[in-house]
């Protein structure tokens, strides 16, 4: 086997593939060690090979990789082939926003909620009925915490 086979749905036979070449340094390994992952030599690590199937994949951009816009197509692009459309970055970042605002809107929730609880629980030792004149009361951690 000369080649790592990558199939995903973005090219255009559904998949490629990479040489231990340019392999290696997507993985993080020498040249020589990607060869012997190839050649069976030495057992594959899954978590680079992954790694691998996700950049070259086009699932996932590495950070070096520079990134530029297209004024003309109006998309976003990258030296591998990758982009993305204005049309596409702005609904990603609307759910990016819709995700925030509703987290944001369960915590309020759980911030007014809570209020309500020590609201109720004030309340509710409030009203508790009065201990007889001839009982004493010990301080409980409730109390103490109140204190």
């Amino acid at each position: 086997m000369d080649y790592f086979e990558i199939r995903s749905h973005c090219y255009q036979y559904g998949h490629n593939q990479i040489g231990a070449k340019e392999a290696a340094p997507i993985m993080g390994v020498t040249v020589k060690t990607a060869r012997n992952y190839l050649s069976g030599k030495t057992k594959p690590d899954p978590v680079r090979l992954k790694y691998l199937k996700a950049v070259t994949g086009q699932k996932l951009i590495p950070e070096d990789v520079a990134l530029w816009w297209n004024p003309r197509t109006k998309t976003l692009c990258c030296d591998s082939g990758w982009s993305k459309g204005e049309a596409e970055l702005l609904n990603l970042f609307y759910l990016a926003e819709l995700r925030e605002r509703a987290i944001t809107l369960h915590k309020e929730t759980i911030e007014k909620l809570k209020y309500e609880v020590k609201q109720l629980k004030g309340a509710a030792i409030e009203s508790a009925p009065a201990l007889p004149s001839n009982v004493i009361q010990f301080p409980t951690i409730e109390q103490d915490k109140r204190a």
